[in-house]
């Protein structure tokens, strides 16, 4: 099998791209030899007596709780005196764990010491999970109300003095700022004695912060915290209202205020930050689950990891883009070992002597693995590579860190990627719901993160982004197909003007014979790579000749523009594509719907600061007319802008504006200005902007954009908009060697985005590897 190596940044990747492939599928050594129970994982449910291992803080000299980090804010120390040596065993600084198990309520947090006593027989646990489900359910709910009458208490107790009293006020954190990391600060978070860390900075958290907050919350997970790199990360987070928070502890990064761009020094620091980090919440007792920032979370997944599946110490996605599970199944994935790359971006770690022996041995081959250069999911999967392991398919787990840690994946169906969940969508392949999307497997750095998110409609606004100013949107066509088939004095150009409708009845008439092509029929059954590739960059050749007029129109006008749905027919990717897919993957269908991502088209970063004579043309996502946050003046009853040859004038009838068409930009511009209140960009001919009275249309739809701009009436600015439109698509990659080779054609192909080519008298246009590409269309569809 190849598996692509996935990218865990989450703020600065330029590329989240799967670079390194391993072919490596070699039995693990034997040495690595069990020490795991039998308990089948991947069949079915476990009783919801096995469920998360209780804790005993254990006490100080004077009764008072003790944590191993608490009482100091310095970095390197333990309390006020003593420094935290971090190349030493640690283990006594760990907090005392009973690996005995409580009963689990999602919302509901208990105390662990009333569920289970230590020292208990193996016979009394195996009793506990042969109760009947109704003994379960009538002590669950036993649970849930000592639970609730603990809680009641504790608010009807009098408030703290003294010291106590500072104690509280430290735990609940500054009012500007974050605390420090201790057993009790995480304690008032932790539900059923699980946290959930996420380590930002300042830019981590102002690109992703605000998204992934609210659906953390939305999810109903209660039990999130926000390690921050410094103070002014703290009064940021803060200012968001997001006061589940603490100040990292041993940092190492060299800026903290960073962007974390892919490969840098201080991106690949930034990732072992977050192994320091984890592991000193896991120190404190905690079961840990680490999310990066650019992280979805849909659903609460505490019952998946301490109800449902008790066995794995370490659960960690192997960067899927499908899943070998059978149809349906929600368990650990099936056939997979470490020699398969994982992605660190989201993972759980049980507080177990498994899931200590993992992070400890993690955190001991950080310096190490930093020297040669490895971030930290590099620096593990090749420590997993070169040690020893078992693989226990019965019950789905590998046996790493000399037989100590059951490791498992994390399945495809729900733990998933920007590719698993936008493209071959292998969630409701199976009829699963995910608890969360990483939004990695997407192009173009942030930018093509924050563009991913919003055409999934997941990405948080502030309102002004979905009501605030003018819009632009534009029809687009796929794939066209011009045939000579006219006959008489009817022009290829007079066709070109007439409703569908009425051109197939005059070709009817006429005994014309014409291939509309829509969708090619049968696409997701060829086998012919060659042609599969043509097709799709047929059709986004004609797509980025419609979009040029569509981003030319938008700068004249100053409106945003509104990307429109197009079409893919095959993935980008960083490596090549067999029958347009990734190798093997076979769940992706095209056209992929609802649209193509626009990371797959366009440079995001260019994309974001595309500018005409300096003013900026701001874009929005495919979806934004879909979303139900965006104004419905914005979404009803657009103006619909149609450009024909036979118009001499502007008229209009309701919400249909008829222009005339092939006018340059200052013509142009004064002939739609009547019906504009809002002023336009003064570009494109120097024509002063005229203010009228009446209502702006608050969007313009262009039905035929190729007619409706006719070129810029001033040759510099013509120079500037070609220049700059050049950047903007992307290099598709890529078809396989052997392909390339055969047809004699490049690996990749770059994208461009040009005007459209005058139509001949014969009705042909465009390149010649574009009329190729029509022929072969119009050969596969006629078969």
């Amino acid at each position: 099998m190849v598996t692509p190596v996935g990218d865990n940044d989450d703020d600065g990747a330029q590329n989240d791209a799967p670079g390194n492939l391993d072919e490596d599928d070699d039995t693990a050594e034997e040495g690595a030899a069990a020490a795991g129970a039998n308990t089948t994982v991947g069949g079915g449910n476990q009783s919801a007596a096995a469920a998360a291992a209780a804790i005993d803080v254990g006490a100080g000299a004077d009764g008072s709780s003790v944590s191993a980090l608490e009482g100091s804010s310095r970095p390197g120390a333990v309390d006020g005196s003593t420094d935290y040596d971090n190349d030493n065993d640690q283990s006594d600084l760990y907090v005392d764990v009973d690996p005995d198990v409580e009963d689990y309520d999602a919302n509901q947090d208990v105390d662990p010491k009333k569920l289970v006593q230590r020292g208990q027989s193996q016979k009394q646990k195996q009793g506990e999970q042969e109760q009947t489900p109704q003994k379960q359910k009538a002590e669950k709910q036993d649970v849930e109300k000592a639970g609730q009458q603990e809680q009641q208490q504790q608010q009807q107790q009098p408030p703290a003095e003294g010291a106590a009293a500072e104690a509280v006020v430290e735990v609940e954190g500054a009012p500007d700022g974050c605390g420090s990391l201790s057993r009790e600060l995480l304690a008032q978070w932790a539900v059923n004695n699980t946290v959930m860390v996420a380590f930002t900075n300042s830019i981590m958290f102002r690109n992703f912060g605000p998204t992934w907050l609210h659906h953390v919350r939305k999810a109903g997970i209660k039990y999130w915290v926000l390690a921050v790199a410094d103070n002014d990360t703290a009064k940021l987070v803060r200012n968001y209202g997001a006061d589940h928070c603490f100040l990292v502890h041993e940092n190492e990064i060299d800026d903290t205020a960073a962007d974390f761009k892919w490969g840098s020094r201080s991106w690949q620091l930034h990732t072992w930050q977050k192994v320091l980090t984890v592991r000193h919440v896991h120190m404190l007792g905690f079961h840990v689950i680490n999310s990066d920032m650019d992280v979805v979370w849909l659903r609460n997944p505490l019952e998946h990891f301490l109800v449902k599946y008790t066995e794995p110490d370490y659960w960690v996605s192997m960067d899927p883009i499908t899943t070998a599970n059978p149809l349906g199944d929600d368990g650990p994935e099936l056939g997979v070992s470490t020699h398969h790359y994982m992605n660190t971006g989201v993972y759980f770690l049980r507080q177990t002597p498994g899931g200590r022996a993992l992070i400890d041995k993690w955190y001991e081959i950080r310096s190490e693995m930093q020297k040669t250069g490895f971030h930290d999911q590099d620096g593990l999967y090749n420590y997993f590579k070169d040690s020893g392991q078992l693989v226990r398919q019965d019950i789905r787990v590998t046996l790493v860190v000399e037989g100590k840690t059951k490791l498992a994946q994390l399945p495809a169906t729900l733990f998933q990627n920007g590719y698993s969940h936008c493209i071959n969508q292998i969630h409701k392949v199976h009829g699963l719901q995910p608890f969360e999307v990483h939004f990695v497997w997407v192009w173009g750095g942030n930018a093509g993160k924050i563009s991913r998110m919003r055409e999934q409609m997941y990405y948080i606004d502030p309102p002004s982004y979905y009501s605030d100013g003018y819009f632009l949107s534009y029809d687009v066509e796929p794939i066209q197909v011009r045939l000579q088939i006219s006959r008489g004095s009817t022009s290829a150009a007079a066709l070109a003007d007439l409703p569908l409708l009425l051109l197939l009845l005059h070709l009817l008439s006429c005994k014309m014979v014409l291939v509309l092509v829509l969708d090619p029929a049968g696409f997701n059954e060829w086998r012919d790579t060659e042609a599969m590739v043509e097709t799709h960059l047929t059709a986004l050749d004609s797509q980025l000749t419609d979009t040029w007029y569509g981003l030319a129109l938008a700068a004249l006008l100053n409106r945003t523009v509104v990307l429109p749905k197009m079409k893919c027919f095959c993935i980008q990717n960083w490596f090549e594509n067999p029958q347009c897919r990734l190798p093997g993957e076979p769940h992706t269908r095209f056209p992929l719907a609802p649209a193509c991502p626009a990371d797959y088209v366009f440079n995001m970063d260019a994309l974001a600061s595309f500018n005409v004579s300096g003013r900026r043309v701001e874009f929005r996502e495919f979806s934004f007319l879909d979303n139900e946050r965006t104004h419905a003046e914005v979404k009803e009853r657009p103006l619909v802008v149609i450009a024909s040859r036979k118009a001499t004038a502007p008229s209009r009838d309701g919400d249909v504006l008829t222009i005339p068409s092939g006018l340059k930009s200052g013509p142009l511009l004064a002939a739609l200005q009547p019906f504009l209140q809002a002023p336009a960009a003064d570009v494109a001919g120097k024509t002063a902007a005229k203010k009228v009275t009446g209502a702006a249309p608050k969007r313009l739809h262009f039905r035929n954009p190729r007619l409706a701009f006719g070129g810029w009436s001033d040759p510099a600015v013509a120079q500037e908009f070609e220049a700059h439109v050049a950047g903007l698509p992307v290099r598709w990659c890529c078809r396989p060697d052997a392909v390339a080779k055969e047809h004699k054609v490049e690996v990749h192909h770059q994208l461009t985005m040009h005007p459209a080519k005058e139509v001949t008298k014969e009705g042909g246009g465009g390149s010649a590897s574009a009329a190729t590409a029509q022929a072969r269309l119009r050969l596969r569809l006629q078969h």
